[in-house]
């Protein structure tokens, strides 16, 4: 169950607000002008201004015609990291374009100072790994459709989570609080309250923009990424996809553990991807008790997370979670409204 342990909700806030809210349209100059090839080897050399090239919503200077070309034939080496996202907090949080590090000649950027020396005293603890999926036989297979069918049934069936087409929850941990708005054509309207402002951010096929309060600006393709990999650990989207889509998250029965309740609790790993999660069924009923999955745990380290689903309750024809609380996190967070409406109001993915 969750742990003691508070994540760095106050570091996390400064770095949304810089990151979602402040923000320039033209791509900003980074790395303070230097040239990237020359500083993932270790040198630092001034950019020449004539030499420019933007890549991926950034603007990067090259001492020479050389190394221009070099970043060209390989960007993915040079240019920075993560898309621009904070190489500590990760999720949504960009990096500022002049604080970055270098590390195993990959380039990297950071929301704040602390941030940068974080990452630089141990930065294998802030770097998100890509585990290759384990072997998986036919009988784990069999298993973990028998128990992905379980989980079904018991909340709600297989045809009523097919039928679902929308969702939309609100809820609140203390004085904070979130609003999710999904249409599963591929719509995601994802807004974080806070006591004096909040941070609206969308993402649909046609927009993807962020409002920090001072008007709606684009989100970089890694913050697209990030907000879409979230929202697939939601317990409506994963049973959802259970249902819809079964041969396609390949979920294989990966045995038992016991949770510090005393609880049994059933593995069911799911493919998301390139990306696993697992969701952990009471081994007694089949219903799901929570999901983990890598992500960032305390301080921004990367980990594998769990979030507990708590208070289930029926919503329409489907059952679903009322309480979540994640490993480190102080307080549950409590939904006062969870359902599928007939239909969403536009309105909340269109661009103001």
């Amino acid at each position: 169950m969750p742990n003691a342990g508070r994540a760095p909700v106050v570091c996390l806030l400064v770095l949304s607000i810089f990151a979602l809210g402040v923000r320039a349209d033209e791509p900003p100059l980074v790395l303070t002008g230097l040239d990237p090839v020359r500083l993932a080897e270790g040198v630092e050399r001034d950019g020449d201004e004539t030499r420019a090239r933007v890549h991926d919503g950034f603007t990067y200077l090259f001492e020479s015609d050389a190394t221009r070309t070099r970043f060209d034939a390989d960007p993915g080496r040079y240019a920075v990291q993560q898309g621009g996202l904070c190489a500590r907090m990760g999720g949504t949080t960009l990096g500022n374009p002049d604080l970055y590090a270098v590390h195993d000649g990959r380039l990297y950027l950071f929301g704040s100072p602390d941030c940068q020396r974080a990452f630089r005293a141990e930065p294998g603890a802030y770097l998100e790994r890509l585990v290759p999926r384990a072997p998986v036989d036919a009988a784990a297979l069999a298993g973990g459709e028998a128990w992905a069918a379980k989980a079904l049934a018991t909340t709600g069936g297989a045809a009523a989570w097919r039928a679902i087409g929308t969702w939309r929850e609100h809820g609140r941990a203390g004085d904070r609080g979130v609003l999710r708005a999904v249409d599963f054509s591929g719509r995601l309207r994802l807004e974080r309250l806070f006591p004096q402002f909040r941070i609206v951010e969308v993402v649909g096929p046609e927009t993807a923009f962020v409002d920090a309060g001072r008007g709606p600006r684009p989100l970089r393709s890694a913050q697209v990424a990030a907000l879409r990999r979230e929202a697939e650990l939601a317990p409506a989207a994963l049973l959802r996809a259970l249902a819809v889509e079964p041969g396609a998250l390949a979920a294989a029965d990966r045995g038992e553990e016991r949770a510090d309740d005393g609880r049994t609790l059933r593995r069911l790993e799911v493919a998301l991807g390139e990306r696993t999660a697992t969701l952990l069924l009471d081994a007694v009923s089949g219903r799901p008790a929570g999901v983990r999955a890598q992500g960032r745990g305390a301080e921004g380290r990367v980990a594998d997370v769990t979030e507990w689903w708590l208070d289930w309750r029926a919503t329409g024809a489907v059952w679903a979670p009322f309480g979540r609380q994640r490993d480190g996190q102080p307080q549950p967070l409590v939904f006062d409204e969870i359902g599928s409406p007939a239909a969403l109001d536009a309105a909340l993915f269109t661009r103001p």
